[in-house]
């Protein structure tokens, strides 16, 4: 599979995008390799094109500025199995400012008695920030863990206003 990915820079933090031909595949924890993307794709090209991502890039700067609610992107989510897909797509109709635990997250996608499953295919996301899974807490409502860190999570619920300073 060829990956086109593009690095770049919002604030204090670089990110990496990568795109397939049918849309974004990846979007990376900040200031972290690019390596990053072996966790969700393997046997992978990867190939240099500023190009595929521009509108990405574009809408995710937009966001982390605090200038975009929502995204207007193709994605492909095709590394995933059907389960992750179905929950993947789930988590992008929680909208922005709103918070939903894991159980809800379960309810919403029609996946019961799957509440491990469905925290496993969250943990699985590959395109953060677009697919919000910065967005599901715990049911005791600790914000939980993240695969960007706590403290990124922490600040875009808080940005969103879901959390109160």
């Amino acid at each position: 599979m060829k990956l086109y990915y593009s690095k770049f820079q919002v604030k204090d933090a670089t990110y990496y995008v990568a795109s397939t031909k049918k849309g974004l595949g990846f979007v990376g924890s900040p200031n972290q390799t690019l390596n990053e993307v072996n966790q969700f794709y393997q046997a992978i090209e990867l190939i240099g094109d500023e190009k595929s991502n521009i509108e990405a890039v574009r809408q995710i700067k937009e966001y982390l500025e605090n200038r975009r609610q929502e995204f207007n992107l193709a994605i492909d989510l095709s590394n995933g199995t059907q389960f992750q897909q179905k929950i993947w797509k789930t988590l992008t109709k929680i909208t922005y400012g709103r918070g939903v635990n894991y159980t809800e997250l379960e309810e919403l996608a029609e996946t019961p008695k799957a509440i491990r499953a469905v925290a496993s295919a969250v943990a699985r996301n590959p395109i953060l920030l677009v697919i919000p899974c910065h967005r599901v807490i715990r049911k005791d409502g600790k914000i939980g863990n993240y695969r960007a860190g706590v403290e990124l999570k922490e600040k875009l619920l808080k940005m969103e206003g879901f959390l109160k300073d």
